[in-house]
């Protein structure tokens, strides 16, 4: 939500944040970053199929209209061109990773 935010800020050229902070971020809700792949069977906080139920409940009840790959949803397909600094915590065995 956080990464969405700054991008429609930026998009809308309105004033943006000094900075972001994120921990393990969704930034991809097509799920097919490398990450959800690789890092399946660790389970370490979230395991693939929490993903895959939440999808549905994060974009609400139309979700089967809805492109997971989406910008406006899914912030690692959008633009970070002059984002401000970003401070991103995310473990290199979470299926988050990518």
């Amino acid at each position: 939500l956080a990464l969405l935010t700054v991008q429609a800020l930026l998009a809308r050229h309105m004033p943006k944040p000094a900075a972001v902070i994120t921990l393990s971020p969704w930034t991809d809700l097509s799920l097919s970053s490398p990450s959800h792949t690789r890092n399946r069977w660790t389970e370490l906080m979230l395991s693939p199929a929490e993903l895959v139920a939440s999808v549905p409940l994060v974009l609400g009840p139309n979700h089967h209209r809805i492109l997971r790959n989406d910008s406006s949803v899914s912030p690692v397909f959008g633009s970070f061109k002059h984002f401000p600094p970003m401070y991103i915590v995310v473990g290199g065995a979470e299926i988050l990773e990518d």
